[in-house]
């Protein structure tokens, strides 16, 4: 993960807990946008840190997908894939990428000391 302070043991666990709850809102439909979806979930849990976090979410997400804006537009522009039509592809698109990011966030945990 791009980052550029070191996130704390405690900061890595919030941010996997909020990207579990928008990956679950984007498999529900509730949401179609994972930043959207990450807000979802931040107001969800409700507590302050949750904000910070889900901006600092928010930030990796558009760094990843530069200009293009959206998922879907990052999908046409680099790799020439439609997603006007194939709302079920672009979800399961969505749900790789959290599942991916909570992957890279899970190998950070396992490289901090808890402390």
């Amino acid at each position: 993960m791009d980052s550029k302070r070191n996130l704390s043991h405690e900061e890595l666990r919030l941010l996997v807990t909020l990207l579990k709850g928008a990956r679950f809102r984007i498999k529900s439909e509730a949401h179609e946008f994972l930043c959207l979806a990450i807000r979802g979930a931040a107001t969800e849990y409700g507590y302050s840190e949750c904000w910070h976090a889900a901006a600092y979410l928010s930030d990796w997400v558009h760094k990843m997908i530069g200009d293009s804006g959206t998922l879907d537009s990052w999908l046409y522009t680099h790799h020439r894939l439609p997603s006007l039509g194939y709302p079920d592809r672009t979800r399961k698109t969505r749900i790789a990428w959290v599942s991916w990011m909570i992957q890279q966030l899970q190998e950070e945990i396992n490289n901090v000391d808890p402390a």
